[in-house]
């Protein structure tokens, strides 16, 4: 598959269609690659020159898409910060990452002082005549280099640097669309952020495919922004669905959408029956960073409701499972490496296969996916695998949001003791708990403690809760302050 020399290109394609909305302005394929190649002579007035690195922050808008998609046909690799990140971090990130610079938007004009070189943003859209040629501008049209760099680190632990290419993301976006169907005419709604591997995968799928991007407004509500009769397609990760669920107008609308993907962590079987029976059409991804985002996803029509069914593979991926379980996963989106002291390292290989972290097993086309390798949790010589607990709590009618992680035991070695985030916030309502878990889970898998989900925890810059925050909180004494429930010990 040949996809040209330049991004700029294959959005110039598109002609007069609809990419970006935002607010009550459209703007078309054309208009936007006429912003690209603006953006792209004005980097280079600056001093940006293809193969540096530079880091890019700002809240989503239609000048940051474009900047970011200037900044990867000019053969730069690019870094999107967190745009809640803390500022005291944001130097550590972008040093350790060794960038030549950073890009800010005018909502951080604090940052400056902290850089050199720091450069503005484009700050305003501005529609020239789309020009012809390549406009001088020096790039090698090489697909393969390193592109986007992304901040990762699975479940917990120290983020990685994470590099991707733009062949990692143009065949990951046309593998996706060949089962998800996004094509002019569709719109879907940017409520995964710029920073995260799944925001990057729905700008390519339109790119590739010809549908439009809605860009939230940073004061809109995701419940808000669904509303929107013009959005066809929808990702979601497993806690915004819930949370979506709740309201009768908000199921309405999600059952009118052409597709509703949802992924991040495992779907519960009582969320996607909950879906099946309101007609929503929704798609359980499983996918990595690593990996440009999907691996797999459940086919369109078929509404699964079996527990940990992630569906089948995408083009264009390869996947196995090893001997102890392990995920292995290949292909052509397949990432090149992670960043190690500025300097890019090739990826964990297996024989052509990079090894997840992840266990599952593939039963009839389709990939189960059972949980971290590394979170497994040893207590009196039994293995408990944490997402099966969580996978069984968050089917309790009250719980909206739950983590398992072990904690020190002295006979046991360790115990799992549980954080939940419930529907109102008296533990009266997890007084049925224990008899339901007896119903459904061993006695030694069964957490010891329950404690209220912890409000003013940073949970990382993830769209999953950091394990590892909750593990330390877990043993501190505050912890007992939000003791819900104690269950006996097995």
């Amino acid at each position: 598959m040949d996809f040209g020399k330049r991004l700029v290109s294959l959005i110039e394609g598109h002609g007069n269609r609809t990419f970006l909305i935002a607010g009550g302005t459209r703007f078309t394929f054309l208009e936007a690659a006429s912003m690209i190649r603006g953006a792209v002579r004005y980097y280079l007035e600056v001093g940006i020159r293809p193969k540096t690195r530079i880091a890019v922050i700002s809240h989503p808008s239609p000048e940051y898409i474009c900047s970011l998609l200037a900044l990867l046909d000019l053969e730069t690799q690019v870094l999107p910060l967190h745009s809640r990140e803390p500022t005291s971090v944001i130097p550590g990130i972008v040093n350790e990452a060794n960038c030549h610079g950073l890009i800010y938007s005018r909502d951080f004009h604090h940052l400056p002082e902290f850089y050199s070189p720091a450069y503005s943003m484009i700050q305003s859209v501005h529609i020239e005549p789309t020009l012809t040629g390549d406009d001088k501008i020096p790039v090698s049209g090489n697909l393969g280099s390193p592109a986007t760099i992304l901040r990762t680190s699975g479940t917990g632990g120290a983020p990685k640097f994470a590099v991707l290419s733009l062949h990692n993301h143009l065949f990951n976006a046309l593998g996706a669309n060949a089962v998800v169907s996004f094509r002019s005419g569709d719109v879907w709604l940017l409520s995964i952020p710029l920073y995260h591997v799944g925001g990057q995968g729905i700008l390519f799928r339109a790119i590739l495919g010809g549908g439009a991007v809605r860009v939230m407004d940073r004061s809109e509500s995701l419940t808000t922004a669904i509303q929107s009769r013009s959005v066809t397609h929808l990702s979601l990760v497993t806690t915004q669905l819930r949370r979506l669920l709740v309201e009768p107008e908000t199921v309405a609308r999600l059952s009118q959408m052409k597709a509703v993907l949802v992924g991040g962590s495992p779907v519960p079987v009582e969320l996607r029956e909950r879906c099946s029976a309101h007609g929503i059409t929704l798609q359980v991804t499983y996918g990595l960073t690593e990996m440009a985002s999907q691996v797999t996803t459940t086919p369109p029509g078929v509404r699964s409701v079996v527990a940990a069914d992630a569906g089948v593979l995408l083009p264009y991926r390869k996947l196995r499972i090893a001997d102890d379980g392990e995920i292995e996963v290949g292909g052509e989106t397949l990432f090149l490496g992670y960043l190690e002291e500025g300097k890019l390292r090739e990826p964990p290989n297996r024989g052509g296969y990079f090894p997840t972290g992840d266990l599952g097993e593939t039963r009839n086309g389709h990939l189960f996916v059972r949980g971290r390798k590394d979170n497994l949790i040893i207590s009196g010589g039994e293995n408990i695998q944490p997402e099966e607990i969580e996978e069984v709590l968050l089917r309790y009618r009250k719980i909206m949001q739950a983590v398992v992680v072990p904690v020190p035991h002295d006979d046991f070695g360790h115990r799992p003791v549980a954080f939940v985030e419930m529907e109102s916030e008296t533990s009266s309502n997890l007084r049925g708990l224990p008899h339901f878990l007896l119903a459904r889970l061993p006695r030694y898998k069964i957490p010891d403690r329950i404690y209220r989900w912890p409000k003013d925890l940073t949970l990382g810059f993830q769209l999953k809760p950091d394990r590892l925050s909750f593990q330390d909180l877990a043993v501190t004494p505050e912890v007992e302050k939000t003791l819900l429930i104690t269950l006996s010990e097995p």
